[in-house]
């Protein structure tokens, strides 16, 4: 891993070098090396909530969405990070066909990020219609 300005580099646990590399690497859209650093900065500290928020992101990010839903069900069951989580997870639920189960999650992102309300009420409204089906 090549050596950083940034001050936290310089204190940062080799699973941490591994999570800020996979991070990079999904936002440069390089998403199958991202996966690949974050799952090993899993590897080495197990239950990584950034990392597996992370994950989770890059996931979704190339259609992967049952893993996606997975390391973002982490997230959400203990609290973690929960309006990107919910926010994602019900994106995962979605493009699933899990209506109900997006429905559930955006409901709750609403619940304690109303800024979103805009963006959750219109993706809302259509997993509501594709429930009825």
């Amino acid at each position: 891993v090549a050596r950083c300005s940034d001050p936290a580099w310089d204190s940062a646990s080799l699973e941490e070098l591994h999570r800020f590399r996979g991070e990079a690497l999904a936002a440069k859209g390089e998403y199958s090396a991202a996966e690949q650093a974050l799952t090993r900065a899993i590897q080495m500290r197990a239950h990584y909530p950034e990392a597996l928020l992370a994950r989770g992101l890059v996931r979704l990010k190339s259609g992967d969405y049952r893993d996606a839903a997975e390391d973002l069900t982490y997230c959400v069951e203990r609290r973690r990070f929960l309006e990107r989580a919910l926010y994602a997870r019900g994106q995962a639920n979605y493009s699933q066909g899990r209506y109900s189960a997006a429905l559930t999650d955006w409901r709750r992102c609403l619940e304690i990020a109303p800024t979103r309300a805009d963006r959750l009420r219109e993706l809302m409204k259509d997993a509501q219609a594709r429930a009825q089906f």
